[in-house]
């Protein structure tokens, strides 16, 4: 992969706003497609375009196109076949507590770096909501720079890899607690070669990687697409070890919260922070090595057996459904392996990006906004299409 250097390029709002309705519009055909398909896409209330009643009517198959940029693999596209057992709407439990809908696909996609991807998922709600289940199994091979004290190395992963995470609601509240078990079969190949490689990262060739994992995770947003309150938080302890299926003994600790405020009407404040580290007797496979992950850097070439970062972001509606964003972050990658050589947290060095963008109100019923966004660091500038949140919380 080649580290995006200088990217520049710009959307227009229209081309945002056919973007929007390629990844919703492409579905079975309804009874009545002469009347229902102007009147699904235009507002109610301000006569504005908006996919709400499109998205609240739709069931069964979904297909969405994928749109992929940023640093990391470059440009590139696949699919979603996405198919919808309910409503996306969702419903509300016995308590009031919202069940989404539950979902299942197939997604494949590749990248100009030569990474091609496939995966089939299921996410489950069980017992009125309270209990959560995810699957997944894909098929990753995927080339990644990672940036080490003597430079970019190149490395491929070629493999498959299975998930599986349920979750329980603790004493109706909005705390969930429970378990994931992930196992993957990886060929690490680097394609640059030399002893400096194997050095400094994790044995080559065929491994097995199996991990059991404690989960807590606490969520009070008002949205799961674009929140403007609320709080998420997600901690996790992922024990790999010869007693699970694993050839490498190591544990990951991953913790990550956000924090969303209103300050006023038009007004919103996002605060981000993640905390990744390693410990054990093992080192962990270069791909899941903690890094610093934020907008324009590429999620590999700042690594670590540790890594913090923090982020801000405020969203103003400059005008009705329109929103403009400014964003900032720092953090730092640290301890053995890191991309600096072996250095403390105090010695490590602050790596931060910047940037802005634009949000369309795409759903009003929904909260979701849909935009680009454009970044910079000290090394690249990249731009990134964002749907909902750029924070992920899904894993």
């Amino acid at each position: 992969m080649k580290i995006l250097k200088s990217n520049k390029s710009k959307c227009s709002l229209f081309l945002l706003l056919c973007i929007s309705l390629s990844c919703f519009a492409a579905t079975e055909p309804q009874e009545k497609p002469e009347k229902k398909e102007e009147s699904l896409f235009i507002d109610e209330q301000d006569g504005d375009f908006d996919v709400s009643k499109f998205l609240a009517s739709k069931q069964g198959f979904l297909p969405v196109p994928i749109i992929i940029t940023g640093p990391t693999f470059g440009y590139g596209l696949g699919v979603n076949a996405l198919f919808l057992h309910g409503s996306l709407q969702g419903k509300k439990s016995k308590n009031g507590h919202y069940i989404p809908p539950g979902l299942s696909g197939v997604v494949a996609a590749g990248t100009e770096n030569g990474t091609r991807f496939a995966a089939a998922y299921h996410l489950g709600f069980y017992l009125d909501g309270d209990l959560r289940s995810t699957t997944f199994i894909g098929a990753p091979n995927a080339n990644m720079d990672f940036g080490t004290k003597f430079g970019d190395v190149n490395l491929n992963f070629e493999g498959y890899a299975a998930y599986q995470e349920l979750k329980y609601r603790v004493l109706n509240s909005q705390l969930f607690a429970g378990f994931n078990y992930t196992y993957m079969q990886v060929e690490t190949k680097s394609t640059d070669g030399g002893e400096i490689v194997d050095d400094l990262f994790s044995r080559f060739g065929d491994n097995t990687y199996a991990g059991l994992a404690a989960v807590l995770e606490y969520d009070t947003r008002d949205s799961i697409f674009t929140p403007n309150k609320g709080v998420y938080a997600k901690g996790v302890i992922d024990f790999y070890n010869q007693d699970v299926g694993s050839d490498s003994n190591f544990v990951n600790y991953r913790l990550k919260a956000f924090y969303f405020k209103p300050v006023s009407e038009k007004f919103i404040l996002g605060f981000r922070t993640e905390f990744q580290t390693i410990s054990g007797e093992d080192k962990a496979p270069v791909f899941m090595t903690p890094s610093i992950v934020l907008r324009g850097i590429s999620n590999s070439q700042y690594i670590g057996q540790s890594a913090l970062v923090a982020e801000i972001e405020g969203r103003y509606e400059v005008a009705h459904r329109h929103w403009a964003v400014g964003f900032t972050g720092s953090g730092r990658a640290y301890g053995d392996y890191s991309s600096a050589g072996k250095t403390s947290f105090s010695d490590a060095k602050w790596h931060s990006s910047y940037g802005v963008g634009y949000r369309y109100e795409l759903a009003r019923k929904f909260k979701l906004l849909a935009g680009i966004d454009i970044a910079k660091s000290e090394t690249d500038t990249a731009f990134y299409i964002t749907v909902g949140s750029a924070w992920n919380a899904f894993y």
